[in-house]
């Protein structure tokens, strides 16, 4: 198969040499020329140093149209917040025939705080054939490297999901189909909310039962969160779900996670400007989830009390003060 993937971050590198291991033909579309030099040469030293993917990219380019023309899907590597002017990107050069999108986002939609796929799939619905996540527990660290990972795929089109399986699947990298897209969105961008929660007890406290009795508190409250927001009578337990959880909300791996921790050890104000230029999705959801809830957020105590350290003031080691 020829695939793109927009986007040159670590993750987007990481799946793609996941895909050039099982002999794929791998384009990448990147604006960082450095990124789209590295590539070129084998490599991601931003992200992975002086480790080199499995082969050099069929093609590396700064330009998208050269990028996705005559691919069979197209994977969006990059940020929630930029994935819709992305897409209108590439349908904007597609315009003759529709596009497969594979998203690794993990985010809501920046204005609205829907899920991506319900307001990309609204307003390209007649750009886009096929669209699927891809979520779970994978540092693109450990991916990269080629340790076993099991992640999600799900998507309306289950010949779509399995052509995309397929096409990752080996020794190391084994994806799982899901039939409940809208679930798995909602954990995979709740856990980097509560992430910073369970930073910011680490940082407090100190302590791993207080850690893992705040991780369940976090997952129960997203787990009714789900069922309240999509009208379901039960939850599915899965990667992208329970191992996605935890990986993110115990690990310095994560940015969220790290960005939470540094709110309980600096304070909100020198954890925002230190990390002004990495992508924390979690911080920035937190206030979209909580003014959608409206009333509602009083159900969620662990959830209300976050936003209070990160808008309102309130001490980060006051967080559990409503238990």
């Amino acid at each position: 198969m020829k695939i793109a993937i927009v986007g040159t971050g670590a993750f987007g590198t990481a799946i793609g040499n996941v895909l050039l291991k099982n002999g794929h033909k791998v384009h990448f579309y990147g604006v960082d020329q450095k990124e789209i030099s590295d590539l070129k040469a084998g490599y991601n030293t931003k992200y992975f140093d002086g480790a080199k993917l499995h082969r050099k990219p069929d093609l590396v380019t700064n330009k998208i149209a050269e990028a996705i023309t005559g691919v069979d899907y197209i994977i969006l590597g990059v940020p929630a917040a930029a994935c819709h002017n992305v897409l209108q990107q590439i349908v904007g050069v597609q315009r003759n025939s529709k596009v497969n999108i594979v998203n690794l986002a993990k985010g809501c939609d920046p204005f609205t705080g829907d899920l991506l796929s319900k307001t990309l799939l609204r307003d390209f619905r007649d750009s886009v054939a096929n669209y699927a996540i891809l979520a779970g527990p994978s540092f693109a660290q450990e991916v990269f490297d080629g340790f076993l990972t099991m992640v999600n795929i799900a998507s309306k089109n289950d010949e779509f999901s399995n052509k995309v399986a397929r096409s990752l699947q080996s020794e190391n990298f084994k994806i799982i189909k899901s039939s409940t897209m809208d679930e798995l969105q909602t954990y995979s961008i709740m856990k980097n909310v509560y992430a910073l929660a369970t930073g910011i007890v680490n940082a407090v406290y100190e302590s791993y039962n207080t850690l893992t009795s705040v991780l369940a508190l976090a997952f129960k409250e997203t787990t009714r969160y789900v069922l309240e927001t999509q009208s379901r009578a039960h939850a599915e337990v899965d990667f992208a779900s329970f191992g996605d959880f935890v990986l993110t909300g115990t690990s310095f791996k994560s940015r969220n996670y790290t960005f939470g921790y540094e709110i309980g050890k600096i304070g909100l104000a020198k954890a925002l400007k230190k990390h002004n230029n990495i992508t924390t999705e979690g911080y920035h959801t937190l206030e979209k989830i909580v003014k959608k809830l409206g009333s509602e957020i009083n159900k969620y105590p662990l959830l209300f009390s976050l936003y209070q350290v990160c808008f309102m003031s309130k001490p980060a080691d006051k967080l559990l003060d409503f238990l």
